[in-house]
């Protein structure tokens, strides 16, 4: 059972998840078509922070999470005492283990990993075999070459020396496609105010309408079922 945008909002401020990162995660997770429950095994690739499967799991309780870390996450995973108090039945794994895993998973998400990752198909095909048949990968990605303010971030990206590929949006659509997932596309919903920071508004975006202007119109998620039945 999912909880109300705003209740999710409620519960993550309460929490300490409320920063830049609530829009996206509760946005994706009102996006959802799945239903989540005890029975539901989830996935995110790309688990930087851990902060979307906290907030999945107050969302709504599944069975069993995996966070995949992806090279350039050298960070260890922050609040790893909540994982602890709060009876989380998941684990952090390397991208590397992702062929190790026992068994496939319902759901799987991520964030702004595409331009992370230097071939689309091989990324596919990886997500095409830790799904289940039916299952669905949530993906949201706004720094794509659609989006006219997409320079501002590959500067950034290559100051702190970190990889960037530039795809489209028809280009993610494809490499899905071809390998087997059913493609469906829609905005993110941004269902809370955009917050500002004077340092970090204008260090990311430039100004107030270069931030709502990505967020609201170059956000998207991406549907990717596996196809076949569950």
């Amino acid at each position: 059972m999912f909880l109300r945008s705003q209740n999710l909002l409620f519960k993550a401020h309460s929490q300490g998840l409320a920063d830049g990162f609530i829009n996206s995660g509760v946005g994706l997770i009102s996006a959802l078509v799945d239903s989540i429950d005890t029975e539901t095994t989830v996935l995110e690739y790309g688990s930087v922070s851990s902060k979307f499967l906290r907030l999945l799991f107050i969302n709504s309780v599944y069975k069993r999470a995996v966070g995949v870390l992806l090279s350039e996450d050298v960070t260890s995973i922050q609040d790893e005492r909540w994982f602890t108090t709060k009876n989380w039945p998941g684990s952090f794994i390397a991208e590397s283990q992702m062929q190790c895993l026992s068994e496939q998973v319902d759901l799987a998400f991520s964030n702004e990993v595409f331009g992370l990752i230097p071939n689309l198909h091989d990324h596919a095909v990886k997500m095409l075999e830790v799904l289940k048949f039916g299952g669905c990968y949530y993906s949201l990605f706004g720094w794509h070459t659609d989006n006219p303010h997409l320079k501002r971030h590959h500067e950034l990206r290559q100051k702190r020396n970190l990889p960037f590929f530039a795809y489209n949006l028809d280009e993610v659509a494809h490499a899905f496609h071809q390998v087997g997932f059913e493609v469906g596309v829609k905005r993110l919903q941004v269902p809370y105010f955009l917050m500002f920071d004077p340092t970090i508004t204008e260090r990311r975006f430039g100004n107030v309408k270069t931030m709502v202007s990505c967020m609201e119109d170059h956000c998207i998620i991406f549907s990717l079922r596996k196809r076949g039945i569950l």
